[in-house]
């Protein structure tokens, strides 16, 4: 009996795209503890592949260690309401559906907590 073959794909960017949840998400806690509102295009340039601490810190710079445990727990307990505008991306489906029989597949991602 043969092994089938290993593969794995990065989750963001390969396999979906959070990018417009994120940024969403980032001026929703942006506009709650004061920070500033971030566009789309500034999100996704420079703020993207930073985790929430360090985007709240750039964001809202005057927040205090305490405050920044406060936004992460707060973050943490409202990020599924963001889920919605997380996309599929193109061919997805259709890829993993041909490699399912003959790879063992995995999602491997970058991505570090709060």
């Amino acid at each position: 009996m043969s092994q089938r073959k290993f593969a794995a794909f990065d989750i963001d960017g390969t396999l979906i795209d959070s990018a417009e949840a994120n940024c969403r998400f980032h001026n929703t806690l942006n506009k709650k503890y004061g920070g500033r509102e971030v566009s789309f295009q500034e999100f996704r340039k420079m703020l993207y592949s930073y985790p929430m601490r360090a985007v709240k810190k750039l964001c809202c710079p005057d927040m205090t260690e305490e405050k920044l445990d406060e936004a992460s727990k707060y973050g943490l307990s409202i990020y599924p309401s963001f889920h919605k505008y997380i996309k599929l991306n193109k061919n997805v489906k259709e890829v993993l559906e041909k490699l399912k029989n003959s790879f063992r597949l995995g999602i491997v991602t970058s991505r570090i907590g709060i």
